[in-house]
C-alpha cells in the first residue's frame, strides 16, 4: 500500500505543474537574496529566513527554470509527504489521508512565499512524532495553552 501511495502523491505532483501556478514577488526576493548570498557570501537580511535562503542555495547553481522547477518539486514532496504520514497517522485510512493530501494540492501551491510550506512540513512531522507516543498523545494539545 506504501507503493501506491507513492506513485499516486509522485503522480498528483506531476500533475500539479499543469495547475495555473506562477511565482509571486516574494518569491522572487528570495531567490535574489540566494543569488546576493552566492555572490557576496553575506545574508542580505536576517528577518527573511536565513534558513530557507541557504535551501534555495544549491537549486540557484542550477540554471533558471529548472531551478524553480526542481525547487518546487522539493518542496511539495516534502510538504505532501509531511501531511501524508501526519493524517496516515492521525486517520489511520490510508485511502482517506491520501485524497486528503492530494486536495490540498492546489492551496499548497498558493503559499507565499513558499517557505510557508516548509515550515507546515516541519510543524507537521513535529505533531506526528508528538503524536507517536500513547503517553505523550493525549497531552499535546496541553503544551500548547
Amino acid at each position: 500500500m506504501k507503493l501506491i501511495s507513492w506513485v499516486v502523491l509522485s503522480s498528483a505532483l506531476f500533475l500539479s505543474f499543469f495547475f495555473p501556478w506562477e511565482m509571486g514577488g516574494e518569491s522572487w526576493g528570495y531567490w535574489s537574496f540566494t543569488k546576493i548570498l552566492n555572490e557576496t557570501g553575506h545574508f542580505v537580511n536576517l528577518d527573511r529566513s536565513p534558513l530557507y535562503t541557504l535551501y534555495l542555495l544549491p537549486f540557484s547553481l542550477i540554471p533558471y527554470p529548472y531551478s524553480t522547477y526542481l525547487e518546487y518539486l522539493l518542496s511539495m514532496l516534502i510538504v505532501l509527504l509531511a501531511m501524508n504520514i501526519f493524517l496516515v497517522t492521525e486517520i489511520k485510512n490510508v485511502f482517506a489521508a491520501l485524497v486528503g493530501t492530494i486536495i490540498w494540492i492546489p492551496i499548497f501551491q498558493s503559499f507565499e512565499p513558499p517557505v510557508q510550506k516548509l515550515g507546515l512540513a516541519s510543524v507537521l512531522f513535529a505533531f506526528t512524532l508528538r503524536n507517536s507516543n500513547v503517553f505523550l498523545k493525549n497531552t499535546v494539545l496541553h503544551t500548547v495553552y
